[in-house]
């Protein structure tokens, strides 16, 4: 008999420890994916963020299609008090 009750002990302890170690396992596990989803979103964000940029380094405004005057072309040209100075 004490050898039964030795085993069902070794059997309890050994039931307790593996309880122990799937809550950790899933404790773990849970963790890592809600790093994981963080991790995501964060690269979803430079995604969207890299894409802003290279649209806005790509912007062409109509200001720099229009053709400036020459200095001398626009002090010949240009009312006296636009051309004097201050």
């Amino acid at each position: 008999m004490h050898l039964c009750n030795k085993l069902r002990s070794l059997n309890r302890i050994g039931r307790t420890r593996i309880q122990k170690a799937r809550e950790l396992t899933a404790e773990h596990r849970n963790r890592l994916d809600d790093q994981t989803l963080e991790q995501q979103n964060l690269l979803y964000e430079l995604s969207h963020i890299n894409k802003e940029i290279a649209r806005c380094e790509e912007f062409k405004s109509k200001d720099q299609q229009l053709e400036l005057v020459s200095l001398e072309d626009f002090y010949a040209n240009a009312p006296a008090d636009l051309t004097d100075p201050v």
